[in-house]
């Protein structure tokens, strides 16, 4: 019992830690995805299934049909202990008279020990299988309720036509280049951009310096930024048309593949290959004008825009012919 106990310590301890250490991967560093409650579940939920896959497949059907002689893991060793204890009543006269029987004669002992050994796996098996299905059903189900944020998408479209509805339009199609269009957007990116306008606690100043954006943003209470980002993520964005041929291979190629020799990467790579990007961590940028991917591109370049590193480093290292290639041509692209 000890011996079991204390394997059990180790084996759940090494579980325990290796948890904490993705998170800080995934929260950490150049590649760190946004802090939200949708990407914190997100990872835990990841977290989750593959423990559990690695459960199920490595320890209940590879180390539970082992030969259960003390190697294979802890779940070999509680089928061991349970097999001595099955041969312990036995031996004392505690599994009624048919066992009594059976274990009168060599053969009958050789199959006692087979078959405790089998249903001990089986029983097992079993068990672990209930409890991970069981286990599994309730965190879909608490992370179900917990990841849907609850969001007001009428006082979300009233904020939109009254606030923001003179740059970005009603329906977050803005009719001017230099204004994004809005709508499609993820709205997790929107509720950062926003976030990012407006001094936090502790700051000095924005992470996203604008002094018109800082303005509106600051005159949300962060659910109507909520609101108004899942308003605008609800509509449909009118796609746009590259306008450039003679530089839409150009262009295309730096989505695609783009430059090795410089060490930028693919746009795709990130954004996806139609510009839809990723939720919560990339940004849509099909359909978007050129002229605003164009001007961000060279404000991460020089600075004045610095809340997200690696677009500054990716930045770095273009020229301006290379960004009015490739934002010609993600103004065209669409799904």
């Amino acid at each position: 019992l000890a011996l079991s106990v204390g394997a059990l310590a180790v084996v759940y301890g090494d579980i325990g830690t290796s948890p904490l250490y993705a998170l800080k991967e995934c929260f950490n560093g150049p590649h760190a995805v946004f802090v939200s409650p949708e990407n914190v579940l997100g990872i835990l939920s990841l977290v989750y299934w593959a423990m559990t896959f690695v459960v199920t497949f490595k320890y209940l059907f590879l180390v539970m049909r082992a030969d259960n002689r003390g190697e294979g893991g802890i779940l070999a060793l509680m089928a061991l202990v349970g097999k001595y204890e099955s041969t312990r009543r036995a031996r004392h006269g505690l599994a009624g008279d048919w066992v009594k029987y059976r274990t009168s004669r060599p053969a009958g002992r050789a199959f006692l020990h087979l078959q405790g050994q089998a249903m001990t796996r089986k029983s097992w098996q079993r068990l672990l299988t209930l409890a991970v299905l069981g286990s599994a059903s309730g965190l879909v189900a608490a992370a179900q309720t917990a990841a849907a944020p609850k969001v007001d998408l009428a006082k979300g479209r009233q904020i939109a036509e009254t606030v923001c509805a003179a740059c970005h339009g009603a329906d977050g199609n803005s009719l001017a280049p230099a204004n994004p269009k809005l709508a499609q957007q993820h709205a997790e990116y929107l509720v950062k951009q926003l976030n990012n306008f407006v001094v936090q606690p502790g700051q000095k100043k924005a992470a996203r310096d604008s002094a018109i954006m800082a303005g509106f943003a600051a005159q949300l209470a962060p659910e109507d930024r909520m609101n108004v980002a899942y308003y605008y993520a609800s509509q449909t964005i009118k796609p746009g048309y590259a306008t450039d041929k003679t530089t839409l291979e150009f262009g295309q190629r730096i989505w695609r593949a783009g430059v090795p020799e410089k060490g930028l990467p693919a746009c795709s790579g990130c954004h996806s290959p139609d510009g839809a990007g990723i939720p919560s961590q990339y940004p849509r940028l099909g359909g978007q004008y050129a002229d605003y991917n164009a001007a961000q591109l060279r404000a991460f370049r020089d600075g004045t825009r610095a809340n997200n590193l690696p677009m500054q480093q990716i930045a770095a290292k273009m020229s301006d012919a290379e960004i009015r290639a490739v934002t010609d041509y993600i103004q065209g692209l669409r799904r």
